[in-house]
């Protein structure tokens, strides 16, 4: 059913919006489009060109997959909430105690890795299951414009789930180029060149906080994007620094970072 509802893609017209600062500019689009998880739409595919040729340093999506869909996801991680606690408990806990002193258990992040889950368990996650056909188109959109030298390497793929009082201090989610980094094989800096975040959260008003924010290199916000069901960010993932306001209910997240790797380049 689920199948049926989404193999048509419904593209609305998009707003484009250019956001500069006056300090430290970052270049920004904020679209309505309706993507399928079967087909990634020409006008994503062009916006995911410009962010890899740097003109453009971050997306925001309003409601990328429908609100249907993106329920299901919700109802899907509570599950994985409720019953996979154990497949997750191999130090992925991520505590923000010794950054802001924020409760160890302020925030969970879960490598969402289908090896953790039995053949039963795909049964209850079907909507992730039909999201991972997406990432796998997605990854050749963006394969066609690294250069030539290059291709995308291996994605990861996390669940985040804040609870009250969670929070997450300003970073970026590669250190240095990933160009290089992948040249050299060097993944402690990371070779992540995009990011995507995928809110989960139904019931969140502007007001619960938890917003993701955007800043520039002297750590000032200059945007802020409220984390409502189906909003979704594309950014660069060495160019946008970004932090979470703290959460004063709960907040759920998919998370998705895109690796490159240099073509001649063996990692050990």
């Amino acid at each position: 059913m689920i199948t049926q509802l989404f193999q048509i893609t419904l593209l609305f017209a998009g707003i484009v919006t250019a956001f500069d600062a006056e300090k430290n500019a970052l270049t920004k689009a904020e679209i309505d489009i309706r993507e399928s998880v079967y087909e990634v739409s020409d006008k994503l595919d062009d916006y995911l060109k410009q962010m890899i040729e740097d003109k453009l340093d971050y997306v925001v999506v309003n409601d990328l997959f429908g609100q249907n869909f993106t329920r299901c996801l919700y109802e899907e991680m509570k599950w994985v909430d409720e019953n996979k606690k154990k497949a997750f408990e191999d130090g992925t806990v991520i505590s923000n105690d010794g950054f802001n002193g924020v409760d160890y258990n302020a925030r969970i992040s879960k490598i969402f890795l289908f090896k953790n889950f039995k053949a039963d368990d795909f049964k209850n996650i079907p909507c992730a299951i039909e999201l991972s056909e997406w990432t796998r188109l997605l990854r050749k959109s963006i394969d066609k414009y690294v250069p030539p030298q290059f291709e995308l390497d291996y994605v990861e793929g996390k669940y985040i789930h804040y609870f009250q009082g969670g929070l997450f201090v300003p970073h970026y989610d590669t250190i240095g180029d990933p160009y290089e980094n992948a040249y050299f094989g060097n993944r402690n800096y990371g070779t992540r060149i995009m990011s995507i975040l995928l809110y989960l959260n139904p019931d969140l008003k502007q007001s619960d906080g938890g917003s993701l924010e955007i800043l520039n290199e002297d750590k000032e916000i200059v945007d802020r994007v409220v984390p409502s069901l189906g909003k979704t960010v594309f950014l660069r993932s060495n160019k946008v620094l970004h932090s979470s306001e703290q959460i004063r209910s709960e907040k759920r997240s998919l998370v998705l970072f895109f690796n490159l790797k240099h073509k001649d380049q063996v990692v050990q």
